[in-house]
């Protein structure tokens, strides 16, 4: 009984002493990425430019110019100095390093990893760390997006593209996160409660007593017309106040059921008739305009243009793509400028500003935040202002450190892996918001 057992550990052993060879090349840097240094081991002071950690690439450029190399295997081996942003996208653990396997580290080193298995490359060993995604009030996205990709090789944030940025040298890979610009405001509760009461609207609640006293009023003058000569109704109603009130608030609604046989009889049933038919009309009339009025209740806006024109403040981030398209396209607009995201919508919350400029990727994470839409009155409002997306971001250099190569061969991973994801889901392109997830 024992050497069945001890055949079996050594057999497991044979196997772990033999695996490794085995192992594909590609497939033994992933681990080391996974299982590198965690915590950032760059550091640069913000807007500093005395030092950079790019580095050159041209002799890798050089081979896949020669056929030596594919692109797919262009950067294996590379050791990517990289830049990133603690939040949301990027999870830090207690100690400031990225949090382990065991929990969510957030969609950024997700991301990362699955770029360096593909490449071969490395990048928890050599990143630099930004804090916060809110920059000092005296500088400007679009400096930070600057001096990232000079002293870094690749910034790995959720940078819009824009062709401002495209001009100062920024280069952007696929993008990975929808950026498309939208309005959101509060939503208007009215159109989803049910008003069981909503029918007596059209008048005013004095009209619907006068109403009532009417109906009851012109039943008991009938019923004491059957008294005072009987017959006067050929289903004689003397004896039954009741029935005469009941078909007297009947005619009210167009129905008639008295059955008159005298002619005073039949000229008091006439103005009743006449009456109900005034009634019926204005009820109608009221009805129909009560409807418009509730279709019509507030100002429609449908797009970032009609807020414009009607002078409504708009909670914008500030110095970000979204406030210098805005600028441009609307220089009268009234931008209400917050420092990041949530600011946007509590803004609108609280009444700062009727609508808050988001994104359709950022909106979709923040909609279902209590502490962002814990009552859900905050709405998408009409249509996309600007489709864009948003991504990676390098220096965009083909000759001097050919960081350029860099962008074309993490672009087509990228591309590669949308293509898997949209043929698992079904979808054929992998068109999602965050699409990487």
């Amino acid at each position: 009984t024992i050497l069945p057992t001890s055949l079996a550990r050594l057999s497991l052993l044979a196997l772990l002493l033999l695996l490794p060879p085995l192992l594909p090349r590609r497939r033994i840097a992933a681990v080391v990425v996974v299982d590198a240094q965690q915590k950032p081991s760059l550091s640069q002071p913000l807007f500093d430019y005395s030092r950079s950690y790019r580095q050159s690439v041209c002799d890798r450029q050089s081979r896949l110019h020669s056929g030596n190399v594919t692109l797919r295997h262009a950067l294996d081996g590379l050791r990517l100095t990289t830049f990133t942003a603690a939040g949301r996208y990027f999870r830090r653990n207690d100690d400031g390093g990225i949090v382990d396997r065991t929990g969510y580290p957030g969609l950024l080193p997700e991301l990362l990893d699955e770029i360096a298995l593909r490449a071969g490359l490395t990048w928890r060993d050599s990143y630099g760390l930004l804090d916060s995604v809110v920059i000092p009030e005296n500088r400007t996205y679009d400096e930070l997006l600057q001096w990232t990709i000079e002293t870094y090789d690749i910034s790995a944030a959720y940078w819009t593209e824009t062709v401002e940025r495209m001009s100062t040298g920024a280069s952007f890979p696929l993008g990975w996160l929808d950026s498309s610009l939208i309005l959101v405001g509060k939503e208007d509760d009215d159109g989803s409660r049910v008003d069981v009461f909503a029918f007596l609207r059209p008048f005013h609640w004095s009209v619907w007593v006068m109403i009532a006293v009417t109906i009851i009023f012109s039943g008991l003058v009938y019923w004491g017309l059957e008294m005072y000569n009987d017959g006067s109704d050929v289903q004689s109603l003397a004896r039954e106040p009741m029935t005469n009130i009941f078909y007297s608030a009947m005619s009210f609604t167009g129905q008639f059921e008295f059955q008159p046989h005298t002619n005073y009889a039949r000229l008091f049933t006439w103005s009743l008739s006449f009456w109900a038919l005034l009634i019926i009309a204005a009820y109608t009339a009221n009805f129909a305009s009560f409807l418009v009025a509730e279709n019509d209740s507030g100002v429609q806006v449908k797009s970032v243009s009609d807020a414009v024109r009607l002078g409504m403040p708009i909670c914008v981030i500030r110095s970000t793509a979204g406030d210098k398209i805005l600028s441009k396209a609307f220089p009268s607009a009234r931008l209400v400028r917050v420092r990041d995201e949530p600011d946007v919508y509590l803004g609108v919350k609280a009444g700062m500003c009727s609508f808050g400029l988001s994104s359709v990727g950022q909106w979709e994470e923040f909609e279902g935040r209590r502490d962002i839409n814990g009552d859900c009155d905050l709405a998408w409002v009409g249509r996309v202002f600007r489709f864009m997306n948003s991504g990676f971001a390098l220096k965009s250099d083909s000759g001097t450190l050919c960081t350029s190569l860099i962008r074309d061969a993490i672009n087509m991973h990228l591309v590669e892996m949308k293509e898997v994801m949209g043929r698992s889901t079904g979808s054929g392109n992998g068109t999602s918001r965050r699409w990487p997830t």
